[in-house]
């Protein structure tokens, strides 16, 4: 595990147009969120929009002001002055502010990294700490602290983090993940990807990792590696960490012909078909909680 504590001397200015600008988020829901917490302390719906993600009942209700996926997600970039950041890879909070869940692939072991995030109110962070998976395409990253956050104002914010892991999987269950895929020649942009789980199996990526691995019935756009998949019935709870994706086709038309000396030439027009690729978390949920405890540890006593 390799721990890059030197600051750079400058941070790019760049950085607040290369993902969704959590202050701007904070200042677009400051309103509602102070609304939300009047309704759940007295009840009162008074001012509350009707049909912009605020729900009528109290139960509901609760559950947007404690988790927002976007909130929890987080972009990641690597550092090589001069160059502006360089965006490598989603993540999401992972039982605390400072510690982040990705894909192994999103982090670039020789470089110094920053997590901007909803969690990180107070703009990126430098990361200080990190720690790769022996076998499997995940990885934990521990942040610089945060600053803290007034709940009457931002809307218990301070609470978007991901819980330990789900200890089952849910065959054809549904799933939601928000991450920062980014077009080809554009910036990252921020968006939430549903669909559901179509199956499960042993997968070995081209890095020889190998995992228990879901297959998404969407593919997974580049930048949305290292997103944290849950269920709507309990999304705070990450089910697997998008990797990657499998592509399979299907042949739409086919044309064969014979030349004059006999030989048969055959031509096909095929439609390729991505599925994405998540690395399933229950088998590796001893390691994940165990070794973000032991970056925490480690950056407490440092």
């Amino acid at each position: 595990m390799r721990d890059h504590t030197r600051a750079p001397e400058q941070l790019s200015a760049r950085i607040a147009v290369l993902v969704d600008d959590a202050s701007t988020l904070l200042s677009a829901r400051r309103r509602a969120g102070r609304l939300l917490w009047r309704y759940l302390a007295t009840g009162s719906t008074s001012g509350l929009p009707r049909g912009h993600g605020v729900r009528r009942t109290r139960k509901e209700a609760e559950r947007v002001v404690e988790f927002l996926h976007r909130f929890a997600a987080g972009a990641i970039y690597a550092l090589d002055p001069p160059q502006p950041p360089a965006f490598t890879g989603s993540c999401g909070a992972f039982l605390s502010p400072h510690t982040f869940l990705t894909a192994a692939h999103c982090v670039p072991e020789d470089r110094h990294l920053l997590v901007a995030s909803g969690v990180g109110i107070g703009g990126p962070r430098l990361v200080t700490g990190r720690a790769y998976h022996p076998t499997s395409d995940l990885a934990l990253l521990h942040t610089e602290p945060t600053k803290e956050i007034d709940p009457e104002h931002t809307g218990m914010l301070h609470t978007q983090v991901f819980t330990a892991p789900a200890t089952g999987i849910e065959d054809g269950g549904d799933f939601a993940c928000f991450g920062y895929p980014a077009d080809a020649g554009a910036e990252p942009v921020g968006r939430t990807i549903r669909g559901h789980m179509q199956r499960f199996f042993n997968y070995t990526d081209r890095e020889n990792r190998t995992y228990l691995a879901l297959e998404m019935s969407c593919p997974a756009p580049q930048g949305l590696s290292g997103s944290l998949l849950s269920s709507p019935r309990a999304v705070t709870v990450p089910h697997a960490v998008v990797t990657g994706n499998m592509e399979s086709y299907a042949i739409v038309d086919q044309v064969s012909e014979v030349d004059d000396n006999g030989k048969i030439y055959r031509e096909e027009t095929r439609r390729i078909i991505s599925y994405g690729i998540a690395v399933l978390l229950q088998g590796e949920r001893q390691w994940l909680l165990d070794t973000a405890a032991d970056l925490q540890k480690t950056q407490a006593d440092g």
